[in-house]
């Protein structure tokens, strides 16, 4: 379970109190997290141990002469605040002058974590087993009926909460959850063991349509046994084909994008957009809009930053044209602009990571048939790489089912395959997106802030396959 509301308010204001009697301001925030899995493969069906981390952090800022200082305090635990506070007293002298702090945030008169609900998480999240344990029954039945597949599947339920408060009366808190759950399917009639892959992401577990991840695993595990195996690339370095690429692969890629809007890095002349002009620079296809959005309904709502701020809606991309980036307090304030609500762990930042990105009325199905030249499909990342904000390169590799398209039709399963995209040339030749779903990060380790992207499929003109 998580701490809750009472008791994580009650160590901020603490923190807040202690370092006062200190002579300091103060901000303190808590990010805590609770993540639940169950696992299965050939050897059987394991529940892995719950793993609970939580971090209260200490930003403490003191004036002298005109000029503040200002030391960052990691607690280990709310029994540790009156050491942090202590500690933090013995670094502020050793610390430089910093001309660019932010004013603390006031408690604000709306409060849509209150307005919303937002500040429990649902009772039946926690009754979690019922719903695992009849998902991973299905995955052995249809592998049983799938001669020569075996099915291995991650179900995982994750609970978070967030907590900032400062010495100007603010106290915030909300909480949040989600699940996801992932089928492989492995074998194949060949001698070469070939993987499908198919997944499911919701609120709460008792949303997640498991039958169908399941049957979907199988039906191209099933699709897989009756088609040829080509090799695209056939001994050549690189080539050019079109490219199909599953809400999973645009999450993966649009949230490596994600630091070329951290305002910060535009500011400062290291994102492709630092020469572009708001409002008026094409960078994408007219098909693609891309905003931050802590408020739509299919992604996690999570309505503050660690400053306390109530993150405003940042449209990034709208139509195509370049709209707008991201601030934390102390980015604005090096940028000359108004924060947006998107700090996080690292000060002077201010990354979107609520991320949609807006579809259309098709199905993955039809950007297939849609597909008039020889194009790859590829459903699953694997191995992508960062992307450097100036330049956008991109590379990953299509792996757990790539397909070959002609005619608009599948005609042949390849190996894992690697793309290379340059981002923004990549984006002006988007042709057609399904419809936005959701995707949540389901591998993932503790202490990351909550994240998620409701993304479609798209298809892409002339994407540089290469051989690696």
């Amino acid at each position: 379970m998580l701490l809750g509301h009472e008791y994580v308010s009650e160590f901020l204001l603490r923190a807040i109190r202690l370092a006062a009697r200190h002579g300091f301001e103060a901000e303190a925030y808590y990010y805590g997290e609770v993540l639940r899995g169950m696992r299965s493969a050939r050897q059987g069906i394991h529940q892995t141990p719950t793993a609970r981390e939580g971090e209260l952090v200490l930003r403490l800022r003191k004036t002298t002469r005109g000029k503040t200082r200002a030391v960052e305090v990691v607690v280990s635990s709310p029994a540790d605040i009156g050491t942090a506070v202590r500690q933090g007293k013995e670094l502020i002298a050793s610390a430089r002058p910093n001309p660019l702090l932010y004013q603390l945030e006031p408690q604000p008169a709306d409060l849509p974590e209150e307005r919303l609900r937002l500040q429990v998480v649902p009772k039946q999240f926690w009754d979690d087993l019922p719903t695992k344990s009849a998902a991973f029954r299905t995955i052995r039945k249809d592998a049983v009926e799938t001669p020569g597949w075996y099915g291995a599947g991650y179900f995982l339920t994750a609970a978070h909460e967030i907590g900032a408060a400062n010495s100007s009366g603010l106290l915030r808190y909300a909480a949040g959850c989600y699940s996801g759950f992932t089928v492989v399917a492995t074998g194949g009639k060949r001698q070469r063991q070939l993987t499908t892959y198919a997944e499911d992401f919701a609120k709460l577990p008792q949303e997640i349509d498991y039958r169908r991840v399941v049957a979907e695993a199988f039906v191209r595990a099933r699709l897989t046994d009756g088609l040829p195996f080509l090799e695209p690339l056939n001994g050549r370095s690189r080539i050019q084909m079109d490219a199909v690429l599953s809400p999973n692969c645009v999450n993966d890629w649009i949230k490596d994008l994600t630091p070329t809007f951290c305002g910060y890095a535009v500011h400062n002349g290291e994102s492709y957009v630092s020469d572009r002009v708001r409002g008026k620079s094409r960078i994408a296809s007219s098909c693609v809009t891309l905003r931050d959005d802590w408020q739509d309904p299919r992604g996690l709502a999570v309505p503050f930053d660690l400053e306390g701020r109530t993150r405003q809606q940042v449209i990034l991309i709208d139509h195509g044209v370049y709209a707008g980036h991201c601030h934390d307090g102390m980015s604005a304030i090096v940028a000359g602009e108004a924060p947006t609500g998107h700090s996080g762990f690292e000060l002077g930042t201010g990354t979107p990571d609520l991320l949609v990105l807006g579809g259309e009325d098709h199905s993955m199905e039809d950007l297939v048939v849609s597909c008039d030249r020889p194009a790859l499909i590829l459903t699953w990342p694997h191995y992508s790489s960062d992307m450097y904000e100036k330049e956008g390169m991109w590379t990953v590799t299509g792996h757990h089912g790539v397909f070959l398209a002609k005619g608009g039709r599948i005609v042949a399963v390849c190996p894992p395959t690697r793309i290379r995209l340059r981002t923004f040339d990549a984006l002006r030749r988007v042709e057609m997106l399904s419809a936005s779903q959701p995707v949540f990060d389901v591998e993932r380790y503790p202490l990351t802030l909550p994240s998620s992207a409701v993304v479609p499929g798209i298809k892409l003109r002339n994407v540089e396959f290469l051989n690696f």
